[in-house]
């Protein structure tokens, strides 16, 4: 597998410290990673036994394993009290009955609007077919886009961005948008549940609500592998 041999020049190197975002980065390369955290796991305990004090190096990549080991378990819904492109009392919404892309992302993040032209192919292939696309956000407490920025920016003000930012990439579906983080050990249940880490982090999620993929970025040489993953999960049963 690709992650696999990406791993062996990890380990052949022994440039551990970028160990975790060359493994990340590799397994999101390929779709249906099933046997990202046995990689993982087993690059740990190699490093284990080369070096002698491998607490700090586990802890480093405890959270890709954590990440990659929810492939195969059951969608958490997502939670938020505010929605775009959403039934106005909408609070909640499951991740099962559909093929779902389920994308973590924010309007300060390149990546991410690098992301939605592929995004958006997708949709135009698949989604006659019972594909759909979720995005997850929150607020930040400000709204940069195009090098401009406006901070302080009240909630309801960034709101109104949000839904101008989402329209102007021809986003027309569900955004997810949950209340800006503060202090240190906050966290959003979205992103906690998901075990989000860099941006834009996707899922995708099958028909009866199971994590079938976790990538973080978007590469387009590899959108072909992804519609034909997708083209996979739509025709399951």
């Amino acid at each position: 597998m690709f992650a696999s041999l990406w791993l062996a020049l990890v380990l052949s190197s022994g440039q551990a410290v970028t160990a975790q975002s060359t493994a990340a980065a590799a397994i999101a390369q390929a779709p249906g990673p099933a046997d990202c955290v046995p990689v993982l796991q087993t690059f740990v305990s190699k490093r284990q036994q080369e070096v002698r004090t491998p607490t700090g190096f586990t802890s480093d990549l405890a959270p890709a394993i954590a990440r990659y080991s929810l492939v195969g378990t059951a969608a958490p819904a997502i939670a938020a009290p505010r929605w775009l492109n959403a039934p106005s009392d909408m609070k909640d919404m499951a991740m099962d009955g559909a093929v779902t892309l389920l994308e973590f992302t924010a309007h300060w993040c390149g990546p991410c609007r690098e992301s939605y032209p592929g995004v958006n192919r997708l949709r135009q292939q698949y989604g006659p077919k019972g594909f759909r696309v979720v995005m997850v956000t929150r607020y930040w407490g400000y709204f940069s886009q195009d090098g401009e920025m406006e901070r302080p920016l009240a909630a309801e003000e960034e709101l109104k961005r949000d839904a101008g930012y989402f329209q102007g990439y021809h986003l027309d579906v569900p955004v997810a948008i949950g209340d800006q983080v503060t202090g240190n050990t906050g966290r959003d249940v979205n992103e906690t549940n998901y075990k989000v880490s860099g941006i834009p982090q996707i899922h995708l999620i099958d028909k009866g609500g199971k994590i079938r993929l976790i990538m973080i970025g978007y590469d387009e040489a590899n959108e072909p592998k992804l519609a034909a993953f997708i083209a996979k999960l739509v025709a399951e049963n």
